[in-house]
């Protein structure tokens, strides 16, 4: 399959349309809940691939601060799931940088489309990611190679003297400025 794929919502109709076209589209359903405690359960016990949310998991629980925690904590994309776009909602979610935001019904072309492009930017977010820590490891690297060979070039036991390409001298070690 493509990815595994975590839904978070308390309407049993759109676990069971998503969970259909999940299927169609070779993704792997890997669980539903409707809580905020279940999806931190299921999160870390099944570490999906992706997480579709409710923007509003039931009557009293938030599916947007709960993306919030699950995103923090377990670094899982999500794409939200709602049957309003309410302009409060949309910027609300926004706050948690959602990979996508769906309206109910969801046709499985959406569905589709939304997961891969989703799964596509959060790969090429941890490639950049990796890319950069490399990169700072590498800068450290040269910067600590940089001290060791100055230290190397300022206590040689003879004059050094460097030159440019026209003949200008560029630098010298202690030994050659003391004498």
């Amino acid at each position: 399959s493509i990815a595994k794929v975590l839904i978070a919502s308390d309407d049993k109709v759109t676990v069971k349309n998503l969970k259909a076209s999940l299927d169609k589209l070779d993704f792997s359903f890997c669980g539903s809940v409707n809580n905020r405690t279940e999806a931190i359960k299921l999160t870390k016990d099944l570490k999906p691939d992706i997480i579709l949310i409710e923007t509003r998991l039931n009557d009293f629980e938030d599916g947007i601060e709960t993306a919030r925690y699950l995103s923090d904590k377990y670094r899982i994309p999500h794409v939200f799931l709602s049957s309003s776009q309410d302009e409060e909602t949309i910027e609300r979610s926004k706050t948690t940088h959602p990979y996508g935001f769906l309206l109910k019904p969801v046709n499985v072309r959406d569905l589709n489309s939304c997961l891969k492009t989703a799964l596509f930017r959060y790969q090429a977010e941890q490639q950049l990611k990796e890319s950069e820590e490399k990169y700072i490891r590498l800068s450290e690297l040269l910067k600590a190679q940089k001290e060791e060979y100055r230290l190397i070039f300022e206590s040689m036991p003879v004059m050094v003297l460097v030159k440019d390409c026209i003949g200008n001298i560029i630098r010298v070690n202690r030994l050659a400025a003391d004498f």
